[in-house]
């Protein structure tokens, strides 16, 4: 990928840049995939929220999925009439239940406490889901693990399956599942959807729809088939409908976070690269120690620097990257497929100002979309 395309004599750093041809690229092969499997596709508003690409994005799909009023009347705000908004999170505030529910096609009860306040809160016209938590966890990090110990997330099989007949719940359209991170082995989300169908067959046979939530990566994945192949199953086993709802692999691999090196020198014999961006504005770096990859890092270079943010924090870094060619100030560094978490996650730490926003096609080149200042961050205080 040539990254270097994104430098110009116009562009000020530190810069975050969404590339709209990979965007277009990797929309079309999910619009192709959901015609293949018969699928409808959410994107989830969580992982990236930048108003002007959203507006792109939301042509090729079929909605937004959503956990917050904010997220729904953003969701709202951008999509057609005829699009879904998906809303689930695990703490409906009573305050916010009736606006939610006029704003949402679906409402996705995390819990049965939840449902039991606001049932006859709802509009008429929202389709009522549950999320369940099958426990059924794929040894991922327990950070984002949704069916760890101990989880907020989602309401146990046999909880909900007791629930629903000792009630005699009849208003309910559909379930709600999400249970992996990053994962390209769907032969789990299949494992997952047979714990549930044998637990819930009578269920099954009542529900409209149901959401297989996000966590995996599509393009790209050799298993593509065993997905096809369950999606095609479950349609004509129950003949309803079937949602997914990616978010990073729709938008990870289309952002970038250009920085410039501002000062170089010497730490207990290691070189040391400050940038003037930080890891404040990519904070999953901190939160989940990623190593982001580099344009033109080399692993077998002889040139090996700490990048480190120019905050603060102590623990502001990158980590170690080696070169082929000495570092110098100036120098630029260009941190690849950063789409998701991280311009939605970036905060103003330490004062320190949010890159500038531009979108960028190959017709019209680069085109700055939003310019943070003082006033952004001294609003928040004022």
């Amino acid at each position: 990928m040539n990254s270097e395309k994104y430098i110009t004599s116009e562009i000020e750093t530190p810069a975050f840049i969404c590339d709209l041809d990979i965007i277009n690229k990797t929309l079309y092969f999910h619009k192709e995939i959901a015609e293949k499997s018969g699928c409808k596709i959410l994107f989830s508003l969580k992982s990236f929220t930048i108003i002007e690409i959203l507006k792109y994005i939301q042509k090729k799909l079929d909605g937004f999925s959503v956990s917050s009023l904010f997220e729904a009347k953003l969701a709202k705000k951008i999509l057609t009439n005829n699009q879904y908004i998906h809303f689930t999170t695990p703490g409906i505030r009573k305050d916010e239940i009736e606006e939610i529910s006029q704003i949402s096609s679906h409402l996705i009860f995390n819990s049965l406490s939840q449902y039991e306040q606001y049932k006859s809160l709802i509009n008429a016209n929202t389709q009522i889901g549950f999320r369940i938590n099958p426990k059924f966890s794929a040894n991922i990090d327990t950070r984002y693990n949704p069916c760890c110990l101990n989880s907020k997330l989602g309401i146990p099989i046999k909880d909900f399956v007791n629930f629903i007949k000792e009630k005699s719940i009849t208003n309910f359209t559909g379930i709600h599942f999400h249970t992996n991170c990053d994962s390209t082995d769907f032969s789990f989300l299949y494992d997952t959807f047979y714990l549930l169908e044998k637990n819930m067959k009578d269920i099954f046979n009542k529900i409209k729809w149901i959401n297989l939530g996000g966590g995996y990566l599509y393009e790209g994945n050799p298993n593509l088939d065993i997905f096809y192949n369950l999606i095609k199953e479950i349609k004509q086993k129950y003949n309803i409908e079937v949602f997914i709802e990616p978010g990073s692999s729709i938008i990870r691999n289309s952002c970038f976070l250009i920085a410039n090196i501002i000062d170089l020198f010497e730490g207990d014999n290691k070189k040391i690269a400050i940038l003037d961006t930080t890891i404040n504005h990519i904070p999953e770096v901190f939160e989940y120690n990623y190593r982001l990859k580099i344009h033109n890092e080399s692993f077998n270079g002889n040139n090996e620097y700490i990048l480190c943010g120019s905050s603060c924090l102590a623990g502001d870094k990158f980590g170690s990257y080696k070169f082929d060619n000495p570092l110098k100030i100036g120098d630029k560094i260009i941190f690849e497929n950063i789409g998701s978490y991280s311009i939605v996650k970036a905060n103003m730490f330490n004062g320190i100002n949010l890159p500038d926003f531009y979108q960028y096609d190959k017709i019209n080149g680069l085109n700055l979309i939003k310019k943070f200042n003082y006033e952004d961050f001294i609003e928040k205080y004022e």
